[in-house]
């Protein structure tokens, strides 16, 4: 549920979530993604936020929140990711650029701890020739 909720100024209206959540095959009323949202938004582990002047309400991300993926992207993952920005980013339209971008600071957060980082040493070597 939390990923189908966009960044502001981006908004979802909870039976618009609700009605992906069915779409994507779960089994849930209204009244559970209210209470559900709430307490998330409560709890203060994720930083969603409703507004509070519209019925129903709309739920969104803060517009400077890091990407949140569950469960964490992998060495592996993080490295694809790399390797997409480095060789195809140039040739991505600004939408896919823009939607992307999340990851790409994942992947970077990602291999600045993990040993497959040296591979990117390697792709700095290929692309230089």
């Amino acid at each position: 549920m939390l990923s189908m909720i966009p960044k502001a100024p981006n908004s979802i209206s909870t039976p618009d979530l609700l009605s992906k959540l069915v779409d994507a095959g779960y089994e849930v009323d209204i009244r559970t993604v209210q209470r559900d949202l709430v307490k998330l938004s409560v709890s203060r582990l994720f930083p969603i936020s409703s507004t509070a002047d519209t019925k129903p309400l709309r739920w969104q991300w803060p517009s400077n929140t890091k990407r949140v993926q569950l469960p964490t992207m992998t060495s592996n993952e993080a490295l694809s990711f790399k390797l997409v920005e480095m060789f195809l980013e140039p040739l991505l339209p600004p939408s896919i650029k823009s939607l992307l971008a999340d990851y790409f600071e994942a992947a970077d957060r990602v291999l600045a701890v993990s040993p497959l980082a040296g591979w990117l040493i390697k792709c700095d070597k290929f692309q230089a020739a």
